[in-house]
C-alpha cells in the first residue's frame, strides 16, 4: 500500500486494475477480519482512498461503494476518505460525497471535513452538488 502512496505522489499514473491487484487482498483479508477494531478499519480506509486517485476514478467509487456495503458503519469513520477524496480534483466523486451525506447518519461529526472536501475540489456549480 505504501508503495502505491509513493507512487501516487510521485506523479504517477496507476491503473485501477494495477490498484486492485494490490490492494483488493488487503481489502479482503479486512473484511474478512472484521472491523471491530480500530486497525482493521483504518487498513480498510488506507486502502479505500487511495482508490479514486486511479486512471478510473468512477469506477473506483463503485469499488468503495461495493466494500462499503459490506458492513454498518458510522460517516465519521470514512473522515480520511471523504478528505481524500477532496484532493482527487474529479468531479466524479460529487454523486457518492452527496450520497454519503443523505444517507443514514448523515455527515455525523465530519460536516466540516465534507464541506472542505467540497470546496478543494474546485469545481463549476454545475457540477450537480446537493
Amino acid at each position: 500500500m505504501s508503495g502505491i502512496r509513493a507512487l501516487l505522489q510521485s506523479g504517477a499514473v496507476l491503473t485501477l486494475d494495477t490498484m486492485l491487484a494490490v490492494l483488493d487482498p488487503a481489502i479482503e483479508h479486512t473484511l474478512s477480519q472484521g472491523l471491530y477494531n480500530d486497525q482493521n478499519l483504518s487498513l480498510l480506509v488506507d486502502c479505500l482512498e487511495l482508490l479514486p486517485f486511479s486512471d478510473d476514478p468512477a469506477r473506483a467509487i463503485v469499488r468503495i461503494e461495493e466494500v462499503m456495503a459490506h458492513f454498518e458503519h458510522r460517516p465519521y469513520h470514512f473522515r480520511d476518505l471523504v478528505t481524500a477524496l477532496g484532493h482527487t480534483r474529479s468531479e466524479t466523486v460529487v454523486p457518492f460525497l452527496t450520497k454519503l451525506a443523505r444517507g443514514e447518519g448523515g455527515l455525523q461529526n465530519m460536516d466540516d471535513t465534507w464541506i472542505e472536501a467540497l470546496g478543494r475540489l474546485n469545481l463549476p456549480r454545475r457540477a450537480g452538488c446537493c
